[in-house]
């Protein structure tokens, strides 16, 4: 993984060009971005200032949104909320409306922390109705795994279950193996919570065999922490000494990491299990030490608020209401300081039945008078939440009907261009015959001349061939005009950029443009090979272009309605040489 980070960053940094630089942003693998994160985010303040200097705005765009993204996984929201902000400004100044979608999801999460839950839903409402649009399904498929995680968290399992399935349509798009571990991952978290235990157990094997292939601590840590919790579920008679011996060897093995918070995340989670099994002295004593990991730290109040109220609840279980009052009182100090309603109310109801249990009835009323009006709130918040839900489901169908509704209007305009190719082809052939008739009648003449002599069956051959040439000419108009309704924008593209060219050479570029060989082209317009390559010549002459620029495909690759600078590179981008070009003598299979 090291070398990986040490490959991306050496192109990076010799990137020639601001282009090339963006390009290698936009894939660069979630796996960088979560283990090697300090190391990016110096490494992008680099880029940064490179492009603020010299006014790349959509390389800055770009290294802001990487940034952005780091903070996140830092947990420095509001430093990610500023330059997530900043970079969908950008983007959408420069009209990079994809770009814009992709921003919108880490937003719509620093959002979900920083701001509430209707501004994160607005984010990603607004980006999956343009990723719904887009053609990049591995995009639309993390925003659909991202928005299932968001429902996760609010415990709305249906919406989160809904759109998981549709992430899992468009995961095997999906080449980060980064992104389909944490498919896997989420899979198994949302089946557990909803008690699938089968399907969650079979999405976290998958999960831990790409931690064998590709090791991660995180998922490695989280993944063995639901497995041990799932085969505790499975069992029909919950065996609790064998998930707490499990549980002791988990915690031996991250004891020693320099990162505390999976120690305490294990040790809160276990606390829980025990708790909702009635366990409340192993319960209390797990939520004690992992309270005791964080006393000296700055853990945010949202945090403080949720430990304290469930070491509240074992303490309340285990009939130790004076300890108890005294960790929910400070339960419900913090939950005040972060406005956070749904753990207010249920802080409140807790609190309710400890003062009650404590006789301090006039308080334990004080707090249900609270806790009904926390209840109102977090009932109209949902309601709220549930609206917005359906507005964005709705929008996505709408969205996807009418792409429906145009894919089948392009099959039928499709369908439409292949008859009039065809019936060009047929055309051109008929032309092609034409021209061969009119030649065997010259000849024909010709022979006659020689010889002197003339006689009535050999005219009236003659005339036979000339019936059937007669309608040449009105084919070619016919030829011409389907060529234009096929390719309304090619000649005048070419009149604009090139007003130097005949109407002869014109024609002889549109009939290049249908990658008509020589000999086909000299028979379409009864010329001989050496004449259509002296025209090739001086359309390449008067077009100034390179002599590594293949004219065929110059002429297919200019695209009806699209300038002539948006050219494929692949095929020759047209490059306007200063000197010459090449000499006619050169085969239309080389450089012409």
């Amino acid at each position: 993984m090291t070398e990986n980070f040490d490959v991306i960053r050496r192109k990076l940094l010799s990137s020639p060009t601001p282009d090339d630089t963006i390009s290698l942003l936009q894939h660069l693998p979630e796996s960088i971005l979560f283990n090697h994160c300090a190391e990016l985010l110096r490494l992008i303040e680099s880029l940064k200032q490179r492009a603020e200097s010299e006014g790349q705005t959509e390389l800055l765009g770009q290294c802001l949104m990487i940034a952005g993204c780091c903070q996140i996984v830092q947990r420095r929201f509001g430093d990610a909320r500023l330059s997530l902000e900043r970079s969908l400004r950008l983007f959408g100044d420069l009209g990079l409306e994809f770009r814009e979608a992709v921003v919108l999801g880490p937003l719509a999460w620093v959002y979900h922390y920083e701001v509430g839950f209707e501004a994160a839903l607005d984010c990603y409402s607004r980006s999956i109705v343009i990723l719904e649009a887009s053609d990049d399904k591995a995009a639309l498929g993390r925003m659909y795994l991202a928005l299932s995680s968001f429902y996760t968290t609010h415990a709305d399992y249906s919406a989160a279950t809904e759109f998981l399935e549709r992430a899992e349509e468009l995961a095997a798009d999906d080449e980060d193996y980064y992104v389909r571990r944490r498919y896997y991952f989420d899979a198994s978290n949302l089946y557990r919570l909803t008690g699938d235990y089968d399907r969650a157990l079979e999405y976290l094997r998958r999960c831990q065999s790409l931690n064998k292939r590709y090791p991660d601590l995180h998922h490695r840590v989280y993944a063995l922490l639901y497995a041990i919790e799932i085969d505790l579920r499975r069992s029909e008679v919950p065996d609790l000494d064998s998930y707490h011996r499990n549980m002791n060897r988990l915690m031996a093995a991250v004891r020693g990491l320099s990162d505390d918070s999976y120690l305490y995340n294990i040790l809160v989670r276990a606390g829980e299990v025990y708790h909702e099994y009635g366990d409340h002295h192993r319960s209390l004593s797990l939520l004690q030490r992992a309270q005791a990991i964080y006393d000296h730290t700055q853990l945010p109040d949202r945090a403080r608020a949720g430990i304290y109220l469930k070491i509240g609840k074992a303490l309340l279980l285990g009939d130790e209401v004076e300890a108890a009052v005294d960790y929910l009182e400070r339960a419900h100090l913090h939950g005040q300081r972060v406005d956070e309603v749904n753990a207010g109310c249920l802080i409140s109801d807790v609190l309710a039945e400890a003062y009650e249990r404590q006789g301090e009835f006039g308080k334990a009323y004080e707090c249900m008078r609270n806790h009904v009006a926390m209840y109102k709130v977090t009932e109209e918040r949902r309601s709220r939440r549930d609206t917005a839900t359906r507005k964005l489901k709705d929008e996505v169908t709408r969205i996807r009907q009418q792409l429906q509704r145009q894919r089948r209007q392009l099959q039928v305009v499709q369908r439409e261009l292949d008859a009039k190719r065809k019936e060009m082809a047929m055309n051109a052939i008929k032309l092609s015959r034409s021209n061969s008739l009119l030649s065997e009648v010259e000849e024909g003449l010709r022979r006659m001349l020689r010889s002197k002599a003339l006689s009535a069956k050999a005219l009236q051959t003659l005339l036979y061939k000339i019936g059937d040439a007669r309608n040449a000419g009105r084919e070619w108009e016919a030829f011409e005009r389907q060529f234009n309704e096929l390719h309304p924008e090619f000649q005048p593209t070419l009149v604009m950029k090139f007003p130097g060219l005949l109407p002869s050479e014109l024609t002889m570029c549109a009939l290049l443009r249908l990658n008509l060989s020589s000999k086909h082209i000299a028979a379409l317009r009864g010329l001989t090979t050496r004449s259509v390559e002296t025209i090739r010549y001086r359309i390449r002459k008067k077009m100034r272009l390179d002599h590594d620029v293949n004219l065929t495909s110059f002429l297919m690759d200019i695209p009806a309605g699209r300038p002539m600078h948006e050219m494929r590179e692949d095929s020759g981008r047209p490059r306007f040489a200063e000197a010459g070009a090449e000499s006619p003598g050169e085969t239309a299979n080389g450089k012409h």
